[in-house]
């Protein structure tokens, strides 16, 4: 028997588990990806039994057979769960108390995995579940954005964004506060002006930081759609992972390298920040 415990952004949801771990998996199907705001998500498989959970969050089923729990307020992804699996629970890192020590031992529909965030390291990979994968994803891309007409949405489809305006700058972001937020191993972003996406859909407002940070998401299914800052007083960042086209981003640098995982490992040249400078290009 393990002990395993973990709380979301703001605290107010926290979970225990005694019992047994089954699996751990990073898992690249765009239902996952949207799911957690992130190029793939990665889970702590748990035993159903032995797991409680307190504070104020909600379960969204968003297919007859499977679910994704998050925070009403902040918003943080929990947990996945399938009735094809009903006796696990899959814990999101994000929600781990110490994401750190998570190993992971399997990538899975490892042929939906995005371009952009091609991985380098050891862990097998799963076309499925348990397929080999026979041809690895296209990581050949643009630099930056170059489509001038993008669209994105959240998991069930409620909040919806579009916009005609080119991004300012985009990229993946390793700090705590954002994979808390999310759940996610990492987030990846892009900068837009304040006004220059269309929004439609009820979302919920979550600040942070003393009010200098700012975090919408969806009240209905808890996808993160938006994040803004003090620092950054004109613009609003939004989520690579909402892109109805995700082949339409590449990421130009890491920033808060400082706090990456040591397992999350990508096949890319980009150059690297350990933090960010205010009111600056968050890349630059």
């Amino acid at each position: 028997m393990a002990q395993q415990s973990g709380h979301c952004f703001c605290g107010a949801v926290t979970w225990q588990h005694n019992g047994t771990a089954t699996r751990n998996l990073n898992c690249h199907c765009d239902e996952c990806r949207r799911g957690v705001s992130g190029a793939f998500s990665a889970v702590a498989g748990l035993s159903a039994e032995g797991m409680t959970i307190d504070g104020p969050w909600a379960d969204y089923r968003y297919t007859p057979e499977s679910s994704r729990a998050f925070c009403t307020v902040c918003g943080t992804r929990i947990w996945f769960r399938s009735d094809l699996w009903p006796d696990e629970v899959f814990i999101n890192v994000g929600a781990l108390d110490a994401p750190q020590d998570h190993q992971p031992d399997q990538h899975v529909l490892y042929a939906q995995a995005v371009p952009w965030a091609p991985v380098a390291d050891d862990i097998p990979k799963s076309a499925s579940f348990q397929n080999p994968v026979t041809d690895a994803p296209d990581t050949s891309g643009p630099a930056c954005i170059t489509d001038a007409a993008l669209s994105g949405r959240c998991l069930c489809g409620d909040v919806t964004w579009k916009t005609d305006a080119e991004p300012l700058w985009s990229g993946h972001c390793h700090c705590d506060s954002c994979r808390r937020a999310t759940g996610a191993p990492f987030a990846s972003f892009f900068g837009l002006r304040k006004g220059q996406a269309k929004w439609t859909g009820g979302m919920t407002e979550f600040s942070s930081a003393n009010g200098k940070v700012q975090r919408r998401f969806c009240t209905t299914c808890g996808t993160h759609m938006v994040y803004e800052a003090d620092i950054w007083p004109d613009e609003s960042h939004l989520y690579a992972a909402s892109l109805n086209d995700p082949s339409n981003y590449h990421p130009q640098a890491h920033i808060h390298c400082a706090d990456k995982l040591a397992w999350v490992t990508l096949d890319d040249d980009l150059p690297s920040h350990s933090a960010t400078t205010d009111g600056k290009d968050p890349t630059a």
